[in-house]
């Protein structure tokens, strides 16, 4: 490079950028990778992708990475180098013209056409890297709806050559009779084109006009006619030439002037074929030769390339970045897209999105704000509308996953599923308003209409849970925390707390904030009196109509109610008895009892007697008794006899059996009598209980020990 050129030359400098960095560099010019696979640097056009296999791609990509530079520069400073470097990327900085341009040695011909084209000084070529769309902004496009943009639309129009030019703005078009004949794509607009379609004016005198053409899909027509001198003016105007007349207008103009008037006439869209609008003044003395007629089929004139329209003309199909498909009203929104292989129908669907792909949407503002989310499904108004980032989604209903951000790998079915996720992941929800609430929790499963809801809010209360799995409609109602199953109709419904499993229509309903506890079976967890803790924890009803009123209370059996740390095996419904194999073990050693005061077993049926400790290592040395207690020995043996109970008379009446033994109070008598508490030894006992939740009146109730009477009293003989 000479010492002139240098001096007109961009620094490199800090401005350097490594050959690694250039790839992101382009991907913020608007270049994709697709773009690097397409590129054919000696020829110095862009290309359109090839199918010829991976191999080419990747040899075209590892020739543009052999390029060793990225300078930042602007149009006007590129146009003064005189000596370019074809291993050098020129980034041009310019506002709305921003872009990758290279220099194309091989090219000595080409005009500067400002946007995609630019020659220097000494006539080098510098050409922009692009794939996909021409931007009119390149060419020097304002795009503010004032400043006259004609020859910047042209130009881009002759650089896509039939393909497809981006509209993002409202430019000004002013070349009558010129036809455009590329695609043009986008929300924005050319005011004042009028080359769109084959225009004929024909009429039988000065005062009538046929304007005829071939209308695809209906517009809404403007005339600009130029009058004379003319003071007044009334006209009228026919959709079907003549058989129909659209009341009169009336236009005053000041006498002697020449004045240009637009007269705007709104057409009921016309079918493709039709005739055209037929347009008939009426003013006494017609008007002079040479009055200039212009018609304008569209003001506001978007998306010449589509394939149909609706009544407004606005586009039914549109394209938004390579591979993708929309159809309906501002699908894909802006047209700047460059996100692949979307597919959208509806109205504002996928509307803001910037590179998010392989999405498809359908309905109103479904999608609406995606940006950058991939490989989501989305069907029904307003799904996943507030989805920017999340990806992997499937959403199907009215608001489904509607407040959705960022969360990915969600399935939601049903209107209002997962209706304020915002963040969480990898939930499934299949139903109305299941999992409603639910914001960042994690990984819950829920099946049926209201499953996992969060509560009877209507709107957002800002519930996240996680880890749980719900089946069945209105189960785990309230949400539960974490790692709750609930199977059934109504399952859990209460539950706000976590680490609960409900299984059967109802189980659990009425536990609240209690953790651990286990409910199986149609309403277990309620109690036939409607009476389990809201607030138990580790309880267990296994059951119809089982309960635990206090924690770690398990009830096994039809209508058995458990108290806090009662085991209750098998209720009134369960008479025939307990069998089980296997040797019934005590957990701690010498705590436990069979039987209570008041809840005490009939008769024990057993092959060898009981086996007591006596072991001498764990007694003290047995003694003699003394003569009081020998004395209250044989005084108890005097009053030994025989008796029936009671009970076996009101069961059996005379077949009541006879038994042997000494009545309590009269043993405690007798020990009295002699000086001695009988309570101070193993041989009276006496009980006392308070009402229990099982329905046993309080009480109290004397008792012997028959083996330690009997040896009291062979120890006095």
């Amino acid at each position: 490079m000479n010492e002139e050129n240098a001096q007109h030359s961009p620094q490199r400098g800090d401005d350097l950028i490594s050959r690694r960095k250039v790839l992101a560099s382009l991907g913020m010019a608007g270049v994709t990778l697709a773009s690097l696979g397409v590129l054919n640097s000696n020829s110095g056009k862009a290309l359109a992708h090839s199918d010829d296999g991976d191999d080419e791609k990747w040899k075209n990509i590892k020739k543009l990475m052999s390029m060793s530079f990225l300078v930042t520069t602007t149009i006007e400073e590129l146009r003064t180098i005189s000596e370019p470097d074809e291993h050098t990327f020129y980034f041009v900085v310019d506002a709305g013209q921003e872009g990758v341009f290279y220099y194309d040695s091989a090219d000595t011909a080409s005009e500067d056409n400002t946007g995609t084209v630019l020659v220097s000084i000494s006539g080098k070529r510098f050409k922009r890297v692009y794939d996909g769309a021409v931007r009119v902004d390149w060419f020097g496009a304002q795009g503010d709806g004032v400043a006259d943009d004609t020859q910047a639309i042209i130009a881009a129009d002759n650089e896509a050559d039939g393909g497809i030019v981006l509209l993002t703005k409202a430019y000004v078009y002013s070349q009558s009779g010129h036809k455009l004949k590329s695609r043009f794509a986008g929300n924005g607009s050319l005011l004042n084109y009028t080359g769109v379609y084959d225009l004929s004016f024909t009429g039988s005198g000065n005062n009538d006009a046929v304007v005829t053409g071939s209308y695809t899909g209906g517009f809404e027509g403007s005339f600009l006619i130029e009058i004379g001198t003319e003071s007044s003016n009334n006209w009228r105007w026919s959709p079907d030439n003549g058989a129909t007349w659209i009341a009169d207008e009336k236009v005053v103009l000041p006498d002697d002037t020449l004045v240009t008037l637009p007269l705007t006439i709104t057409t009921t869209p016309q079918a493709l074929g039709s005739s055209g609008l037929f347009v008939h003044w009426r003013g006494t003395s017609g008007h002079f030769n040479g009055d200039r007629w212009i018609a304008y089929t569209d003001q506001s004139l978007r998306r010449l390339d589509v394939n149909g329209m609706d009544l407004r003309g606005q586009p039914l199909f549109r394209e938004g970045g390579t591979r993708s498909l929309g159809f309906g009203k501002n699908v894909f929104g802006s047209g700047t897209t460059i996100g692949a292989e979307n597919i959208g129908f509806g109205v504002d669907v996928l509307s803001s999105n910037v590179n998010g792909f392989a999405n498809v949407a359908y309905g109103v503002k479904t999608m609406e704000n995606n940006r950058s989310g991939n490989y989501n499904c989305a069907f029904g108004p307003l799904a996943l509308q507030a989805n920017v980032s999340g990806i992997t989604n499937s959403a199907y209903g009215t608001y489904t996953m509607g407040a959705n951000e960022s969360g990915s790998g969600n399935s939601a079915f049903g209107s209002d599923a997962l209706r304020y996720n915002i963040s969480g992941e990898l939930n499934t929800a299949i139903g109305t308003q299941s999992l409603y609430h639910n914001v960042t929790g994690w990984q819950n499963t829920a099946v049926g209409a209201n499953a996992l809801r969060g509560g009877e809010e209507s709107l957002s209360n800002q519930k996240s849970i996680s880890y749980n799995c719900a089946f069945g409609e209105k189960s785990l109602f309230f949400g539960g925390s974490q790692f709750s199953t609930a199977m059934g109709h109504e399952a859990l419904y209460k539950s706000v707390a976590g680490k609960n499993v409900g299984v059967g229509a109802k189980a659990g309903v009425f536990v609240k904030n209690g953790e651990l506890n286990v409910f199986v079976g149609y309403e277990s967890g309620l109690g036939e009196s409607r009476n389990h803790y809201e607030d138990s924890t580790g309880s267990i009803c296994i059951g119809a109509y089982t309960a635990a009123t206090g924690d770690d209370g398990i009830a096994i059996g039809r209508g058995v109610v458990a108290g806090p740390g009662q085991i209750i095996l098998g209720g009134v419904h369960n008479q025939a008895g307990v069998y089980f194999y296997g040797t019934l073990n005590p957990q701690l050693d010498g705590v436990q009892n069979i039987g209570q005061p008041a809840g005490r077993f009939d008769t024990v049926y057993a092959v060898t007697g009981s086996i007591q400790t006596s072991d001498e290592r764990e007694k003290t040395t047995i003694q003699k008794i003394s003569d009081k207690e020998r004395a209250v020995a044989l005084e108890i043996k005097k009053n030994i006899g025989k008796y029936k109970f009671k009970s076996a008379i009101h069961k059996k009446g005379d077949k009541a059996r006879w038994h042997f033994g000494v009545g309590a109070q009269t043993v405690k008598e007798i020990f009295e009598k002699h000086g001695l508490n009988g309570f101070d030894y193993g041989i009276l006992c006496c009980d006392e209980w308070d009402d229990s939740d099982e329905g046993i009146a309080a009480g109290k109730r004397y008792g012997l020990r028959y083996d330690e009477l009997s040896m009291f009293i062979l120890a006095a003989i």
